[in-house]
């Protein structure tokens, strides 16, 4: 009886994280595909809540920061350089790989730019840099569920 407790309680707790992950992948498709910024707040909020899964959890604050620093990551996704290209043209006209992006398109944030937005340093810093990691991997599977959520959803119809 114990074992069978026990694993509903792991399945009620997968599903209740799969939820809100789903909810918080809505927000962050509204935000960031939508331009919903009425949205970002909420997004914030719901990812605030995913990073207390963490273990250490992160203080209040610097979930906060934490959260914000992901969006703004995932949002603001292109290379400044190319402009999202994943190329530039050199000097003699020809067509190059972005050296800035290494020809992904997608824009590499610093570790002093985390560093800055974060308001940390040193083993604090090293913590919420892996803390930040997880928050970016939490808002791809937000997305990935949120989007077979909607799946399922228009399947139905």
């Amino acid at each position: 009886i114990h074992a069978l407790a026990a694993a509903q309680a792991v399945t009620l707790n997968r599903t209740a994280r799969e939820c809100a992950l789903a909810s918080l992948g809505v927000s962050l498709i509204a935000l960031k595909a939508a331009n919903r910024p009425d949205e970002y707040t909420r997004t914030v909020e719901k990812l605030m809540d995913a990073l207390m899964w963490l273990r250490p959890r992160p203080s209040s604050k610097q979930a906060n920061l934490i959260a914000r620093q992901a969006i703004m990551e995932n949002v603001v996704d292109h290379c400044f350089t190319c402009q999202g290209r994943g190329h530039v043209q050199g000097d003699n006209g020809v067509v190059k790989a972005c050296s800035a992006c290494g020809g992904s398109g997608k824009r590499r944030y610093s570790d002093d730019e985390r560093k800055e937005a974060l308001q940390m340093e040193g083993k604090e810093f090293d913590r919420a840099n892996r803390q930040l990691g997880e928050a970016l991997k939490f808002l791809s599977m937000a997305e990935a569920e949120a989007i077979k959520s909607a799946k399922k959803m228009l399947e139905k119809w």
